[in-house]
């Protein structure tokens, strides 16, 4: 009888640590960067034209027009600054949430941000994502 009672709590320990591992490799999938590569052409797309400052281009691609104003800005007033996230622009992490996606980019140029540059908050699935909202704070470059 003891031993029947050591192999339930046995198979119950198992199946209780069977269940967090899926529920934890569910959770990375989720925050994968991987998920979030399709998000970073249109940014580099968004940022090339903010660059440029082509609003119209900027309003083709579906961007909201606090985020068409604030890339105008950064252009105007701080071209280094997007030209060092369009050079060497990653995706560093992400997060999504019903139809809302929130991506954060990094630079590959070394030593420039000590915090990830540029916050990019999406509307839609991957594939017809429309930029809703853009952030960007990186002292060292002087742009927040």
């Amino acid at each position: 009888m003891r031993l029947n009672v050591r192999v339930r709590k046995a198979g119950i320990g198992l199946l209780v640590l069977l269940g967090t591992g899926l529920v934890g490799w569910r959770l990375l999938g989720v925050y994968s960067v991987r998920t979030y590569q399709p998000f970073l052409a249109p940014t580099r797309e968004f940022l090339t034209a903010g660059l440029a400052l082509d609003s119209a281009r900027l309003t083709r691609q579906g961007a909201d027009p606090a985020a068409v104003r604030w890339v105008l800005a950064a252009g105007r007033e701080n071209a280094a600054f997007l030209r060092t996230l369009e050079q060497g622009l990653y995706v560093g992490h992400g997060m999504r949430k019903g139809d809302s996606t929130l991506v954060l980019f990094g630079t590959r140029i070394v030593g420039q941000c000590t915090s990830w540059p540029l916050t990019v908050f999406f509307a839609g699935p991957p594939a017809a994502a429309r930029i809703q909202r853009v952030t960007g704070g990186c002292r060292e470059l002087g742009h927040r």
